[in-house]
């Protein structure tokens, strides 16, 4: 566990991950028990990417890979993106349905975020050519989609989402889970969503963190247009109350490779 002098985010030893990959990077965070300082550690690290400064492609684009160049100077840099990038959300966000967790889920690519919360600079200005270096893996391929899953409609989405979320054994057989408490469907095989990335169903079928109760401005919501809330696709759904005091806590994949500029 970290031992700090003062909630700083330049305290923290970020320096240490600079170098490290897969289960090595997921060891040094749970070492840290990174994800018990979300209170303060996660405005500022949105703060932070809040400072960099966008190196544009054209007269709108902006250009990820010399961005995260330009950016990127010391050790500490990029042990801090490796952790906003590669590291499992879950190590990072306690509990990513939670009111403070809800602005740094998996579903926000944090260092985007960052920008985009302090500069106003949207998503779609980002190049998508580079932009995997910046964001993490599971949401770039959805971010990158382009399949045929983006033309269904309200009612085929809702009719995978009820199945995807029935119990399928046990004494609960049958029943449904609440659409706000597990993180992907299950028995997509058999629907338009299959070999799809894995976070597209959770997206677009509203669940998890995207469902309207929960979803905020700052998650990709729409692969076709990044900054874009869809309506609900159950009228009334958004009002649903909000902050359940019993939160899921979500285990994602991980995955990690090359610098943020070599994408």
């Amino acid at each position: 566990m970290l031992k700090l002098k003062s909630n700083e985010l330049k305290l923290v030893p970020f320096e240490a991950y600079a170098d490290l990959k897969g289960d090595d990077l997921l060891e040094q965070a749970e070492e840290h028990q990174l994800n018990l300082y979300g209170q303060w550690l996660l405005p500022q690290i949105s703060a932070y990417y809040g400072t960099w400064q966008a190196v544009p492609l054209d007269n709108y684009i902006l250009d990820p890979r010399a961005t995260a160049r330009q950016n990127i100077t010391s050790k500490w840099d990029m042990g801090l993106w490796r952790v906003c990038t590669k590291l499992k959300r879950g190590a990072l966000v306690k509990v990513q349905s939670s009111e403070v967790g809800r602005n740094y889920s998996q579903l926000v690519p944090l260092i985007l975020a960052g920008m985009k919360r302090h500069q106003g600079i949207p998503y779609k200005r980002w190049d998508l050519g580079g932009l995997s270096g910046l964001v993490h893996q599971e949401l770039y391929e959805v971010m990158e989609y382009e399949g045929d899953c983006l033309d269904l409609a309200a009612d085929e989405l809702l009719e995978i989402r009820q199945a995807g979320l029935t119990i399928r054994s046990g004494a609960k057989a049958g029943q449904q889970n609440k659409p706000t408490s597990q993180w992907k469907l299950h028995g997509l095989a058999t629907t338009q969503f299959h070999n799809t990335p894995t976070l597209l169903a959770t997206i677009m079928c509203q669940i998890w963190v995207a469902h309207p109760s929960l979803r905020t401005e700052l998650m990709v919501l729409d692969p076709k247009n990044w900054d874009q809330m869809p309506q609900p696709l159950i009228a009334g759904e958004v009002f649903t109350a909000l902050g359940s005091k019993k939160q899921e806590i979500v285990t994602m994949p991980q995955t990690d490779d090359r610098m943020p500029w070599e994408y």
